[in-house]
């Protein structure tokens, strides 16, 4: 079977501001799509429990009327393996080799920090099952870029608009924030028009 594989990767050369409204756009975004990447998670291993049960049938090696009940057992015992767990994490790097590690960037920059501790850059990461999304600008950067990365980039869920928004809030992608503008600008505007009449 073919696939198309299209990039989901970008980087973004300096100079670039990013400020505390930004990192916590990039925390909603991430939140946004958490449902849609579990429900593909959870499909990929109904799936495989699924595949693995009609192998034991076909080969005898299950009866019928213990089907469903094999079939869950290794729908939890796929869900256990490494490769569907899920993981999110985020660090912001600080000056003097110092970072703060948190589940998500509002949770981040609630730590307190000495007035002489300034960012100098952050990561994110996303993984849900075989997705993983990153975002990071800093020390594991390479060159001081934005990096923004969304793998595998052969399935749809991957290389849809949620590699688009990861982009939005640092101004990278600017022909996407104008659809958005536009279609909520249209949508005021239908909902301004159904409420007068």
């Amino acid at each position: 079977m073919a696939r198309l594989s299209i990039s989901t990767s970008r980087d973004v050369k300096p100079p670039l501001l990013v400020d505390a409204t930004q990192l916590e756009a990039l925390d909603q975004i991430f939140g946004r799509y958490l449902g849609a990447l579990r429900d593909y998670n959870n499909a990929q291993i109904a799936s495989e429990a699924s595949r693995r049960v009609r192998n034991y049938l076909r080969r005898g090696h299950l009866a019928e009327k213990d089907a469903l009940v094999e079939e869950d057992k290794q729908r939890k015992e796929i869900a256990a393996d490494y490769n569907h767990r899920e993981e999110r994490s985020v660090s912001i790097y600080l000056t003097k080799g110092k970072e703060i590690k948190a589940h998500s960037f509002s949770e981040a920059l609630s730590q307190p920090v000495g007035d002489d501790e300034v960012a100098t850059g952050f990561s994110s990461y996303v993984m849900v099952g075989p997705i993983t999304a990153k975002v990071a600008l800093g020390p594991d950067s390479w060159q001081n870029t934005l990096h923004i990365e969304v793998t595998p980039n052969d399935v749809e869920l991957a290389r849809s608009e949620s590699f688009d928004q990861l982009s939005f809030p640092f101004g990278c992608n600017h022909d996407f924030y104008v659809r958005m503008f536009r279609a909520r600008m249209y949508e005021m505007k239908r909902s301004d028009n159904a409420s007068s009449a």
